[in-house]
């Protein structure tokens, strides 16, 4: 998730950056550069700098109707991580049918997001974890009826090949 926010979640300096390296390439390019002029276009080498309306910082509800700013960066995901759910629900039986190769990462799955739903504030219940011989979709049916009909689960996460 680093690596990704680290192109998703660029400062304005970075960002403005980024474009000027763009329009640099775009007017080096030979190929991009004729086909601007194919068009009678130009490109500018700069950006334009405008002034813009600055809003106030937003204030983010969690559970028991608190809040705490978004922060200048809005950037709430470090508080999104220990705060708890604005709103909860309950999900008092599901199940998890997974192929029997893959138990193992569902079970530190499950122990993973087990304990992340405790930190929100979210009494999630163990799963029922429902191995199956193989990835077939007659496998995936026979099995999600059986559940259906003797659980009668919330909620059923099928994790397929």
């Amino acid at each position: 998730m680093q690596d990704l926010a680290q192109h998703t979640r660029v400062d304005p300096n970075g960002r403005i950056v980024k474009y000027n390296n763009f329009i640099k390439r775009v007017l080096t390019t030979p190929k991009s550069s004729d086909s601007l002029k194919e068009w009678n276009l130009t490109l500018s080498n700069a950006l334009i700098t405008i002034n813009g309306h600055v809003l106030p910082q937003e204030n983010l509800f969690y559970g028991d109707n608190h809040k705490y700013p978004a922060g200048n960066n809005n950037d709430w995901t470090e508080k999104l991580r220990s705060l708890p759910m604005y709103s909860i629900i309950k999900i008092p039986c599901w199940a998890i049918v997974t192929p029997h190769m893959w138990s193992s990462d569902v079970g530190q799955f499950t122990n993973t997001l087990l304990k992340i739903a405790n930190t929100l504030g979210f009494k999630l219940q163990r799963p029922r974890i429902v191995e199956i011989e193989n990835a077939h979709i007659s496998t995936y049916s026979i099995h999600l009826d059986r559940i259906i009909n003797e659980l009668k689960p919330s909620f059923i996460l099928c994790v397929v090949a």
